[in-house]
This record gives structure tokens, C-alpha cells and sequence, in this order.
């Protein structure tokens, strides 16, 4: 026993050192004590619902049950429809690469549309003083209609 002392005298500096720790540890520990509280009281209130439900999710299990049948007969079709995919994938290579040696004249077109932008604009105001010349015509277009009419009468 005499041995043994000399031992315990270093140890318990050491022990004496670990104590703040242990501390900061149970005090750790007293702060998640509410939380855990909490989850246990969701946990135990959430037993109800979940009761509630289970007739509704063995329904649902029961639907998913009777579906797979379907799956099963539907997997020779889904085959069928994954094939013609695969086989449509150079058709739609073919067409996508057609369609990118289209954009440059698409940008060519673009760009001379942009150029006619201009000319277009100065045309507006053209346009604008020819529209009641155009009203004019249809008006005399429109009285002459009722004389066409009677010479067509007449001859008749």
C-alpha cells in the first residue's frame, strides 16, 4: 500500500485539472437536457397522428401492391418505347447539326434585317401622309359601288 501512494499523489493533480472539464461537460449536457425534452414530447404527441394514418399508408402500400402488376406488363412497351428513342437519336443528331450550319444564314439574315431597320423608319413617315390618299381612294372606291351597282341592274 505504501507503493501505491507516491502514485496517487501525482494522479490527483490530474484528476484535480479534469474536474473544470467535467464540469463544462455536465453543464453541457444540462443545456441540451430541454431539447431533448422537447423531441420527446413531438416524438410522443406525434404518436396520435401517426396512428391516424396508418390506415391511410396501408392503403397507399396496398394501391402501390396492386400496381406493380401493371409495371410488370408495362415494362415490354416501356422497352419497346426506350428502343425507338435510341434509334431516333441519329435522327435527332442529324437534325440538330442541320440546324447549326442553318445559324449563320439565320445570323446573316438577322444582321440584314438590322440593315433595313433604317431604311424602314424613314419609310414610316411616307407611309404616314400616303394614308389619307388611301382613305381618299376607298371613299371614292366605296361611293362608286352603289352607280356599278344600278349600271349592272340596267343591263341586265
Amino acid at each position: 500500500m505504501v507503493t501505491v501512494i507516491p502514485g496517487m499523489v501525482t494522479v490527483i493533480p490530474e484528476m484535480v485539472t479534469v474536474i473544470p472539464e467535467m464540469i463544462a461537460v455536465i453543464s453541457g449536457m444540462v443545456t441540451v437536457i430541454p431539447g431533448m425534452v422537447t423531441v420527446i414530447y413531438e416524438m410522443v404527441t406525434a404518436i396520435p397522428e401517426m396512428v391516424i394514418a396508418l390506415p391511410e399508408m396501408a392503403t397507399a402500400i396496398s394501391e402501390m401492391i396492386t400496381v406493380i402488376p401493371e409495371m410488370v406488363t408495362a415494362l415490354p412497351e416501356m422497352a419497346t418505347a426506350i428502343s425507338e428513342m435510341i434509334t431516333f437519336i441519329p435522327e435527332m443528331a442529324t437534325a440538330i447539326s442541320e440546324m447549326i450550319t442553318f445559324i449563320p444564314e439565320m445570323a446573316t439574315a438577322i444582321s440584314e434585317m438590322i440593315t433595313v431597320i433604317p431604311e424602314m423608319v424613314t419609310l414610316i413617315p411616307d407611309m404616314i401622309t400616303f394614308i389619307p390618299e388611301m382613305v381618299t381612294v376607298i371613299y371614292e372606291m366605296v361611293t362608286v359601288i352603289p352607280e356599278m351597282v344600278l349600271k349592272i341592274e340596267k343591263e341586265n
